[in-house]
């Protein structure tokens, strides 16, 4: 979310009560700072934790961004830790006790571990990071999945890359090169995915034994497609267009 400050524009993070909707706490970041993505990492060395990417207002491209993790208990969010990442952050995404991070064009993986004796009461949590990947076809990167093991980025300009964690380094997978607009993307499984692009669905499918993506296939979508949601059961997933909504069963 925003909060005008004076004519500036802070970016900040609320805690809505799930029952009557209202906010309960607001965590506002620093001048010219706005939040770009957020992932619930859920229990981990027995904290609630909550990771936030943000960004600040620099042209054309921000140089400067922070990952910040909080502690979320009792309807308050307490600073954990903080990093200081060289472009925005766009896109968080949690794989097993680890964080992927799209900042700007380049996939960054982090480690979560723990610093101090377990049996603590104040837990101190070191976020570090561990390695990157930058595929020669990013340009701007937009969405971002993680399914298991298997990444998957989507791009302003050249479709999607695909990536995979084996131990703490970051592997690229082969994709077939198709020039589009990826907005948003999910996956069904680890070896089934879909790509919005401006007008279409497209889907791909994963070959563990050659370790690339191959396009299956397209289909059209009279409406612009703006979000791509993953919904119960496993095997359903929901494409919201501006006007309509269609149902694919996986």
């Amino acid at each position: 979310a925003d909060r005008d400050n004076g004519g500036i524009r802070n970016g900040c993070i609320s805690v809505y009560d799930y029952l009557i909707y209202t906010p309960v706490y607001n965590l506002v970041f620093n001048d010219k700072e706005s939040a770009c993505s957020l992932v619930a990492f859920g229990q981990i060395y027995g904290e609630n934790l909550l990771i936030a990417g943000t960004a600040f207002d620099e042209r054309p491209l921000p140089r400067n961004g922070r990952i910040i993790g909080y502690k979320l208990h009792k309807n308050k969010i307490t600073p954990l830790f903080v990093y200081e990442a060289q472009g925005a952050v766009l896109g968080l995404e949690r794989c097993d006790d680890k964080c992927i991070a799209v900042i700007n064009s380049s996939i960054n993986l982090f480690s979560i571990t723990l610093a101090n004796d377990p049996n603590k009461k104040d837990r101190k949590i070191n976020f570090s990071w561990v390695t990157q990947a930058q595929s020669a076809k990013n340009t701007v990167l937009t969405c971002i999945g993680v399914c298991e093991d298997n990444i998957l980025v989507g791009d302003i300009f050249s479709g999607i890359a695909a990536y995979q964690v084996r131990l703490w380094k970051l592997a690229e997978l082969e994709t077939p090169y198709q020039p589009f607009w990826a907005n948003q993307l999910a996956f069904v499984d680890k070896h089934h995915s879909l790509v919005c692009s401006q007008h279409s669905i497209k889907c791909y499918s994963y070959d563990p034994y050659d370790h690339a993506f191959t396009f299956t296939t397209d289909i059209d979508i009279s409406q612009k497609v703006t979000k791509l949601t993953k919904c119960l059961p496993e095997t359903n997933v929901m494409i919201n267009s501006f006007k309509t909504q269609a149902m694919l069963l996986g």
